[in-house]
């Protein structure tokens, strides 16, 4: 037969392979199975420290059905701390029944099962009782419970409009309201550029800066009348302090009251006139004296915000004399 300039292709038998071909595709035929698997690496999903166990309870916070998003947030640091979050994302995939890793990650599987169990109510609980896989009870909760409704929306909205602080001190009041704002926060995100290129206008850091503003005037509004002062102190200066920076002021204030005004006037007024005033100016005077709006060098009570006389001497707060 005469050689016609074509490939040898069609004379080779059924099956040959040549050697180069043999070694590009060799690598191809190897399983992903044949990976070592160590079930006591520390860094591997599987494995599990001896104080892991069912009794174990990750989370303080049970979920009820109302608090959904603080629990699966609590749940979800806890999890990533012990390696176990992808047995709930689904990013540990169910091995084959015949593989080996199979018996660690159906134990894996329960366990993480019985400590997402302990976290739940128990009317909760027993509606997911005998759902499969961990994955699942996880998908079921997500999909009861996550829902963004606008009844939840309006009661936070009311909560957080109506909370005042009463008789709980400055932190614990804080530290209620922030946690309204963070749920609030994670139901109704704000809004984010997905686009390729970013926008440059700035519309989203004004919306923050809105929603910045807002949080602080709800802080400061909901405070106790003995810090209507420094309440009216920061929401006099041009430039607005953060959210976290009234309540570092606010708080000063606290201690100076829980001491029984046994810091000294400057001391007082540094903290709190001086911090305020001093972005309202622009800068401050030497010899370490405060300026006022009004531009005299007269003592201000920071108790009940008149000029002539310090805390230490302000009879609305220590009493009036006979007479």
């Amino acid at each position: 037969m005469a050689w016609t300039g074509g490939t040898t292709s069609s004379l080779r038998p059924p099956g040959f392979q040549s050697e180069a071909t043999a070694q590009v595709t060799a690598p191809t035929a190897i399983p992903a199975t044949n990976t070592v698997f160590d079930p006591n690496d520390a860094a591997s999903p599987y494995f599990l420290h001896l104080n892991e166990n069912p009794a174990l309870i990750l989370v303080s916070t049970t979920l009820n059905g109302r608090n959904y998003h603080p629990w699966a947030r609590a749940m979800e640091k806890a999890l990533l701390s012990k390696n176990k979050l992808g047995f709930v994302d689904g990013t540990v995939a169910v091995p084959d029944v015949g593989d080996v890793r199979f018996p660690y990650w159906k134990r894996c599987n329960n366990m993480v099962a019985t400590w997402l169990m302990r976290s739940l109510s128990p009317e909760i609980a027993q509606t997911v009782h005998w759902v499969g896989s961990a994955e699942k009870i996880w998908k079921t909760l997500e999909s009861r419970f996550s829902e963004a409704d606008i009844f939840r929306v309006s009661d936070l909205h009311a909560e957080i409009h109506q909370i005042r602080q009463g008789v709980l001190s400055v932190g614990a009041y804080f530290a209620k309201l922030k946690s309204l704002w963070d749920e609030l926060l994670v139901i109704r995100l704000l809004p984010t550029c997905n686009c390729a290129r970013k926008c440059s206008c700035g519309l989203l850091e004004k919306l923050q800066l809105h929603l910045d503003n807002d949080n602080l005037s709800m802080f400061l509004r909901g405070l106790s009348d003995s810090y209507a002062s420094v309440q009216s102190q920061i929401m006099m200066m041009k430039r607005l302090p953060s959210v976290d920076g009234a309540f570092l002021i606010v708080q000063q204030q606290e201690r100076r009251f829980n001491n029984g005004g046994s810091l000294s006037s400057q001391t007082a007024d540094n903290l709190i006139a001086g911090n305020v005033f001093f972005s309202q100016t622009g800068g401050g005077n030497s010899g370490g004296k405060k300026p006022y709006p009004n531009g005299n060098k007269k003592p201000l009570c920071t108790y009940c915000g008149f000029t002539g006389h310090t805390v230490e001497k302000c009879y609305k707060k220590h009493g009036y004399p006979p007479g």
